[in-house]
């Protein structure tokens, strides 16, 4: 395949790029509070791997499905909106050559080497740039709509992303949940400061307390409603699907599991490590956060006295547009 440029993103005949339909999505974003370096960039490239692993491919969704989806299509188009270190569009760039790959985030990526029919753009999902409408066969998007102040905004901005998709098209929308899950894969919420903590985790509350998020909610279950009741969607076409991610031991896969395991605890590492400096840029006192991070710490550490198992939870939504 040709290698495509920015003039290939231009619209089809008839296509609006800012229709009054798609505008109510300009909703307001949280401050970016990820730091854009390399360490940052090897943390989404561990992150990328470590997903890939529990998932068993690139996708949430089968491979032998999205095999066929785009076998089927003539000149099939990817879009990655929130392509972060570009890892995600790169790969499916390479494992599906016949395909045009776009990645779109506030700072375009620049992952060497990039394959020919890849190409990276600024851009954003609610900044007021205008996105390519019905362009796409499938719209892909992880650890991004979280990101949206407010349940409203949120699902504008889901419906501005469905926009994008040409019939037949699949959205497909992977997130943390807000809480870690111990080994029964039940829900631990924040820690509290005084009181009985088993059934809580401080893995939970030093994210929470990063991000500011309750810590308790069901992202999975409110993308699933946004695309059951959005009339371009195909109905009963919705899927959902958690993967766990464990941290610090097997999963209960033996020997099978340790490697993610490990891999689990190292990026637990390095994510905690990240939420100590967002804490500390906004004036959190250092002895709080030496605390909560601690206290994360031992939560993965191993130490049968203050270790926990738990997982890391990952759910993914995915459904196809009329």
């Amino acid at each position: 395949m040709e290698a495509i440029s920015e003039k290939d993103l231009e619209l089809e005949d008839g296509e609006d790029s800012c229709s009054e339909e798609g505008s109510e999505a300009s909703g307001s974003v949280d401050e970016y509070v990820l730091p854009r370096d390399p360490k940052e960039r090897d943390r989404l490239n561990v992150q990328h791997e470590l997903w890939k692993k529990v998932m068993k491919g690139i996708c949430p969704m089968p491979k032998d499905a999205l095999d066929e989806f785009l076998a089927a299509k003539t000149n099939p188009a990817i879009m990655d909106l929130g392509s972060g270190s570009g890892v995600w569009a790169v790969e499916m760039a390479q494992v599906y050559p016949s395909a045009r790959v776009v990645g779109i985030d506030l700072v375009a990526a620049v992952p060497p080497p990039i394959p020919p029919n890849c190409l990276f753009v600024p851009g954003s999902l609610t900044g007021g740039t205008c996105m390519m409408w019905a362009q796409y066969d499938i719209v892909h998007a992880r650890l991004l709509v979280d990101r949206i102040k407010g349940e409203v905004a949120k699902e504008a901005a889901i419906n501005r992303a469905v926009l994008c998709l040409r019939s037949g098209g699949i959205i497909i929308l992977s997130n943390y949940e807000e809480f870690f899950v111990d080994s029964d894969k039940n829900p631990l919420p924040p820690a509290q400061d005084t009181g009985n903590n088993s059934s809580r985790s401080w893995c939970t509350r030093l994210v929470a307390e990063a991000f500011r998020r309750p810590g308790d909610r069901l992202l999975g279950d409110f993308y699933h409603r946004c695309l059951a009741k959005n009339v371009k969607v195909e109905k009963g076409s919705v899927n959902s699907e958690f993967h766990y991610i464990p941290v610090g031991w097997d999963g209960g896969e033996g020997d099978a599991g340790k490697e993610i395991g490990e891999m689990g605890r190292r990026h637990a590492h390095e994510l905690f490590d990240t939420c100590k400096g967002i804490l500390k840029s906004k004036g959190v006192l250092q002895e709080k956060i030496d605390h909560w991070f601690d206290k994360a710490q031992e939560e993965i550490s191993g130490d049968q006295s203050e270790s926990k198992r738990i997982f890391h939870a990952v759910r993914s939504v995915w459904a196809r547009k009329l």
